[in-house]
């Protein structure tokens, strides 16, 4: 090994302690998603009345259009009621397809079956509301006290 050798191997080795030691760029956490803005009307979320018991009833897109949408939200606004009254429910969505050769109909029905002691849930429709950005239909279920 020459002489000039010995004293540069501590020299790149100093070198290289050095270079690890070196401060890191600090990685920054990617910025939290942006929250969706969504025109929500009040009652989806601080709806409240004295002299009635309402209940929210959500129902995302359905495969067969809006009106079977829509009857699944209605109900489950009423069978929100129901659970505050201490109602115990069932409820059932059923569809059919009856045809002939010729022609094809469909339907839905839907069963909700509340048992109670003695008390009966009849609910109105109090208002609706569909989130253009998530297509979810929202309905608020009203009945009198």
């Amino acid at each position: 090994m020459k002489p000039g050798a010995i004293f540069l191997f501590p020299l790149i080795i100093i070198l290289l302690l050095l270079s690890a030691c070196a401060a890191t760029e600090e990685k920054k956490a990617p910025p939290p998603p942006a929250k969706i803005k969504v025109n929500a009307p009040d009652w989806i979320l601080h709806y409240k009345n004295d002299r009635k018991i309402c209940g929210i009833g959500i129902s995302k897109p359905h495969i067969k259009g809006l009106p079977y949408q829509r009857l699944l939200a209605i109900s489950r606004g009423i069978d929100e009621i129901a659970r505050q009254l201490g109602v115990t429910v069932e409820t059932k969505l059923e569809t059919y397809m009856t045809g002939t050769s010729e022609s094809v109909s469909t339907g839905l029905s839907s069963y909700s079956v509340q048992t109670s002691n003695g008390r009966t849930v009849e609910a109105e429709i109090e208002k609706a509301w569909i989130n253009e950005e998530t297509e979810e239909f929202f309905v608020l279920m009203c009945m009198d006290k």
